[in-house]
C-alpha cells in the first residue's frame, strides 16, 4: 500500500498524450484498499468525455497527488455505441473482392464483375481539406469537406447491390503537418514518405478523433455502410507507407499502437460491430535485425504485431483484426504455385503468399484469439514478368489465390488488386489490372483474368477457369485447394 495522507485513492483522466496530472482534478475517489472499484460517467458526447482519455490512480501524499499506477485506457469503446445494426453479408455470399474506387465507371465495373466485396482507399486529406461540413464531437464543432456526405451515395450504390465495402484510411498529404506525427514532419516536408504516421502527441489529434467518429457516424446508417475499417496501409513499412521520422523501433510500435487505439475508439464508439484492422505487407517472419530492416525499409510483420499487441495490453487491451497483403514471392512473378525459399507452410514463414495464407491465418487465430478477423484487402498478380507476357499465368493465379481464400474458414475476404493497370505501377513492372488501361484511368481491353474473375465464383466457373488451372496446376487442380466445395457458388 502506498503512503497516503487521507487513506483514499483517486481516479484521474488526462489527455492521452500526457503522463502528468498537472492541474487536472480527480474524477472520483474510494478508500485505499487491495481491491478498488471506481465508477465515473463516460460523458461521451460532451466536453468532459473520457472516452479517449488515459486513466491514472493516484494518492495524496504530503499534500500532493502522486501517480501510483500505469496509464490505462477504456478497453471496450464499442459498448458506448447505441448503433447496433448487424454486420453486413454480401448478397452473393462469396469472399470475392476487388480493390477499386468510387468513380461511377468503376462502381458499374465492379457490379458487372459480380463482386461481393470492394476495397476503397479514403485518403484523410480529402476530408481534412475542407470546411463546409460541420460535425460536433465531444461538445466542440469541427469542420470537414462535404466529401463526408458526398461519398455517401456512392457507397450506397455498392451497398444497394449487395456489395460489402471495406475502407482503407490513411494520410498522404505531406502539407498537413498538424496531423503528421511530429517526428515525421520535417522529413515529410523534404519529400520523404508516401503515407504518414498520424499525430497522437498533441491536441491536434482531437480533430483526427473527430474525423474518424464523423465518418463512422455518417457511413454506418441510412443504407450507407462501410463494414471493415482498415487503419493505414502496410504500416510495417516505416519509410514509405507509415513514415514516422527518426524513431527507434520501440518508439515506432508504441506510436503505432497509440494511433490505432485512437482510430478504434472513434469508430467503434459510433457503431458497435465495426471491425478495425491493422494493415501489413507480406514480409512477415524475417529476423528483426538492423541489417535486414535497413535493406528492406520495413519491420517484419511478425515482430511488429507481437510488440504492437503488447503495447495495447499494457495500457488496456482492445480487440483488433488483421488485414494482410499476401503478394507473390517474388512480387512481380504471378506464379504463386511455384514456391520460393521464403515461403513455408508455417504461421511464421518469412513471407506470406496465397500459397501459405491458411497457415498464417491459423497462426493469427491461435495466437491472438479465435475472434480475430482476417481479410486480404490487397493481393495482385502481374500479367508481365520482365519482358515476358504472363496473361495465362495471371488468370490462373487470380482463380487459385481466390479459391485458397474462399474455402478457408479463417479468411473473410479476398480483395484483388486491381481493376485496371495503373501507370505508376506499370512503370515499375507491375501489370496487375484485370483490364489494360490508357494511362489515364480509362479501361481499354480486358485481360484473360477479367473473364476468370467474373465467373470464378459462379456455377459456370469450370468453363472459365479450368483450362488455366489445369495448365499450371494439373488436371486434378481442385485437389490443390483444401476444403474445395463449389456448391456455394450461385
Amino acid at each position: 500500500m502506498p503512503a497516503s495522507d487521507d487513506g483514499k485513492a483517486y481516479l484521474f483522466a488526462v489527455a492521452p498524450y500526457s503522463d502528468m496530472l498537472g492541474s487536472t482534478s480527480p474524477l472520483t475517489s474510494v478508500n485505499l484498499a487491495s481491491g478498488m472499484t471506481f465508477t465515473t460517467k463516460l460523458n461521451k458526447n460532451y466536453s468532459s468525455s473520457v472516452l479517449q482519455k488515459k486513466f491514472y490512480i493516484a494518492v495524496k501524499y504530503k499534500g500532493m497527488y502522486r501517480i501510483t499506477s500505469n496509464g490505462y485506457y477504456i478497453t471496450n469503446p464499442q459498448m458506448a455505441s447505441t448503433r447496433l445494426s448487424a454486420f453486413p453479408s454480401p448478397s452473393r455470399g462469396t469472399k470475392k473482392g476487388l480493390k477499386t474506387t468510387l468513380r461511377t465507371v468503376d462502381i458499374n465495373q465492379a457490379k458487372a464483375l459480380n463482386c461481393s466485396h470492394v476495397v476503397i482507399d479514403f485518403p484523410l486529406e480529402v476530408f481534412l481539406n475542407g470546411s463546409s461540413y460541420s460535425y460536433t464531437y465531444e461538445g466542440k464543432s469541427y469542420s470537414f469537406s462535404t466529401a463526408v456526405t458526398g461519398y455517401k451515395n456512392l457507397i450506397k450504390n455498392y451497398n444497394s447491390a449487395g456489395i460489402v465495402v471495406t475502407g482503407i484510411f490513411y494520410l498522404s498529404n505531406r502539407s498537413l503537418t498538424d496531423y503528421i506525427l511530429p517526428s515525421a514532419v520535417s522529413g515529410a516536408q523534404s519529400g520523404k514518405g508516401v503515407i504518414f504516421a498520424l499525430n497522437t502527441e498533441n491536441s491536434n489529434r482531437k480533430r483526427l478523433e473527430a474525423l474518424f467518429a464523423c465518418l463512422a457516424d455518417e457511413w454506418t446508417k441510412d443504407g450507407c455502410m462501410v463494414a471493415n475499417w482498415v487503419f493505414g496501409n502496410e504500416t510495417d513499412q516505416f519509410i514509405t507507407y507509415n513514415y514516422s521520422g527518426n524513431l527507434s523501433y520501440d518508439q515506432y510500435h508504441e506510436a503505432f499502437a497509440d494511433a490505432f487505439r485512437m482510430f478504434n475508439a472513434s469508430v467503434k464508439s459510433r457503431w458497435r460491430y465495426a471491425r478495425t484492422y491493422i494493415s501489413l505487407d507480406h514480409n512477415w517472419g524475417f529476423s528483426n535485425t538492423q541489417s535486414w530492416i535497413d535493406a528492406h525499409n520495413t519491420y517484419p510483420g511478425l515482430t511488429l504485431t507481437q510488440d504492437f499487441n503488447k503495447d495495447l495490453k499494457r495500457q488496456g487491451g482492445i480487440h483488433w483484426d488483421m488485414a494482410m497483403h499476401p503478394y507473390p514471392s517474388p512480387e512481380q512473378d504471378c506464379k504463386i504455385w511455384v514456391r520460393s525459399s521464403y515461403v513455408t507452410d508455417s504461421g511464421t514463414s518469412k513471407q506470406i503468399t496465397p500459397l501459405n495464407m491458411r497457415y498464417f491465418a491459423s497462426y493469427i487465430k491461435k495466437t491472438y484469439g479465435s475472434s480475430t478477423r482476417i481479410i486480404l484487402p490487397e493481393s495482385g498478380f502481374s500479367s508481365k514478368y520482365g519482358s515476358t507476357n504472363q496473361e495465362d499465368q495471371q488468370a490462373c493465379a487470380v482463380a487459385y489465390g481466390y479459391y485458397l481464400s474462399e474455402f478457408d474458414s479463417n479468411i473473410d475476404m479476398f480483395g484483388y488488386h486491381r481493376e485496371m493497370d495503373k501507370s505508376g505501377e506499370t512503370s515499375g513492372g507491375w501489370w496487375m489490372g484485370l483490364y489494360y488501361a490508357d494511362g489515364k484511368d480509362t479501361y481499354t481491353k480486358p485481360k484473360k483474368s477479367a473473364d476468370v474473375f467474373k465467373y470464378m465464383d459462379t456455377k459456370s466457373y469450370s468453363s472459365h477457369v479450368s483450362s488455366y488451372m489445369s495448365k499450371y496446376l494439373g488436371s486434378g487442380w481442385t485437389s490443390k485447394i483444401p476444403n474445395w466445395n463449389p456448391s456455394k457458388f450461385k
